[in-house]
């Protein structure tokens, strides 16, 4: 419990420095993946593959508004959900994504290891970085926090970290990793320590969500495949061992508890289903993480937690089948007309 005291300290003392050493981005550019959106680049401290650096997108409300969202993308993807983007517009937020560091619009030739991470707060820079810059050049001052898959978990783990700062308002979780550790993570939590870079195998049934979600099979969404890669066509990104590693560890922080003091509504489809090839029924449940865990480790992010199943609704939720979609964003609105007023 001190210890973990003292990492809130740390991170609050960490997170005012931000403040007063950001060098805000004023250097905003059309985006080259969606028409309309801007980015610009956060430039971040070298890591183990050298120079890093992560892309902040936003799509700024028509109407004049203070108040925003800050989505953060999952494992094997970026942000290219435009209607999502466009929903929160609609209903008057003010929209900012961030690609983190190797991933989507922030990989580059230095790139040597797409997607990896070796702790799950390696990610605090950017995101400090860019809440920093959402709340003061751009003058927000509501901010709700919304992630997908493994970014619902390295946004649970920040939002429970920084806290004491009071720069997000709420969270949304669009079906967080939050599993239990798996028989045999102990195993992976050694292998990667001391072989973080050894690669494991691709699971079949993250090939067959990739193949519900993607227009040249069985969804209907355009996305790079270079950065969201299908992995039929032989495009798989390794899942590192060190990767899974720091998302075990995680996930044992989340075990034993977390104190996020904001509302948070934590949404995911109403059934998992892990096929080895496609099939009908998994264009209409979670093929990636076993929803029944998502909803008991909700309970152990905070006191004031909502949680929604999805009937039909796919791993990411915001990529399902229309009338799915539909029913995803009354319910989340509804709950942010209550609590981001």
């Amino acid at each position: 419990m001190r210890r973990l005291i003292l990492t809130k300290i740390l991170g609050f003392i960490l997170f005012s420095f931000s403040f007063l050493n950001i060098a805000y981005a004023t250097d905003w550019v059309a985006d080259t993946e969606l028409a309309g959106f801007e980015k610009t680049t956060l430039l971040l401290q070298d890591d183990y593959d050298g120079e890093a650096s992560a892309t902040l997108i936003r799509l700024k409300s028509v109407e004049q508004s203070q108040k925003a969202v800050l989505y953060i993308h999952g494992y094997s993807d970026y942000f290219f959900q435009e209607e999502m983007a466009q929903q929160y517009i609609d209903h008057g937020y003010n929209f900012y994504a961030i690609d983190l560091r190797k991933y989507g619009r922030s990989i580059s030739e230095n790139t040597a290891h797409p997607n990896m991470m070796k702790k799950i707060d390696e990610y605090d820079e950017e995101i400090t970085k860019a809440i920093s810059l959402i709340r003061g050049e751009e003058e927000n001052t509501k901010l709700l926090l919304a992630a997908h898959s493994t970014g619902g978990l390295i946004g649970a783990i920040y939002a429970d970290k920084y806290q004491a700062t009071k720069t997000i308002d709420a969270v949304f979780f669009n079906s967080p990793y939050l599993n239990k550790v798996p028989v045999g993570g102990s195993a992976i939590i050694a292998l990667g320590l001391t072989c973080p870079f050894c690669e494991l195998p691709t699971p079949p049934n993250l090939k067959v969500y990739g193949e519900s979600v993607s227009d040249k099979y069985h969804g209907e969404w355009n996305f790079n495949l270079e950065w969201k890669p299908v992995g039929r066509d032989g495009g798989d990104i390794p899942v590192y061992a060190g990767w899974l590693r720091s998302v075990y560890l995680a996930q044992k922080q989340v075990k034993a508890g977390l104190d996020i003091q904001v509302p948070i509504l934590v949404m995911h489809s109403k059934y998992s289903y892990k096929p080895l090839f496609y099939t009908d029924k998994a264009s209409t449940m979670d093929t990636v993480l076993v929803v029944d865990e998502i909803n008991e480790y909700a309970d152990y992010l905070g006191d004031h937690v909502t949680k929604i199943r999805v009937d039909g609704g796919l791993h990411d939720l915001v990529l399902s089948k229309s009338d799915v979609r539909t029913k995803v964003y009354t319910e989340l609105f509804r709950w942010l007309d209550a609590y981001m007023k």
